[in-house]
């Protein structure tokens, strides 16, 4: 697994460059090996490795211009990840049929959020769609942004 991240994070670096953020996947991996079951030394061993990839990759990544040059905007858009429950797209309409997941994802595709949170206009939305004020099932959704 670590060759394989290793790997994985050199190559998008050198392909597309720094800015896309694919180092971030090495820089983490020295803190979660010691969440690992493993002796001291190995882990040791293991953050090391990854520590020096980061700093190798890093100094590529200085002295080199990407291979592919990808817009900051489309770079942009994949800073952000949404983690959610299925309660966030089961929701019932007055009709008694659910929304769709393709449908709360075509939401999230076209939504205009007019200075607002997007996770406030789904919620918002949700709410209206099926009429309800409580849902019945959780709604739970969580947007991580990196870089």
């Amino acid at each position: 697994m670590t060759i394989e991240i290793i790997s994985h994070a050199a190559l998008c670096t050198a392909l597309i460059g720094w800015e896309a953020g694919f180092q971030y996947y090495i820089l983490v991996q020295p803190a979660a090996v010691f969440f690992l079951h493993w002796n001291t030394a190995r882990k040791v061993a293991v953050a090391a490795i990854y520590s020096c990839a980061y700093i190798v990759i890093n100094f590529y990544a200085t002295v080199s211009v990407p291979y592919i040059k990808i817009s900051s905007i489309y770079i942009a858009a994949f800073n952000y990840s949404n983690i959610f429950s299925d309660g966030v797209y089961e929701v019932e309409k007055p009709d008694g049929s659910m929304w769709r997941f393709q449908e709360f994802a075509d939401f999230l595709s076209n939504v205009k959020t007019g200075g607002h949170s997007i996770l406030d206009r789904l919620y918002n939305y949700a709410k209206n769609l099926g009429g309800i004020e409580k849902f019945e099932d959780d709604f739970t959704i969580l947007e991580v942004a990196f870089g």
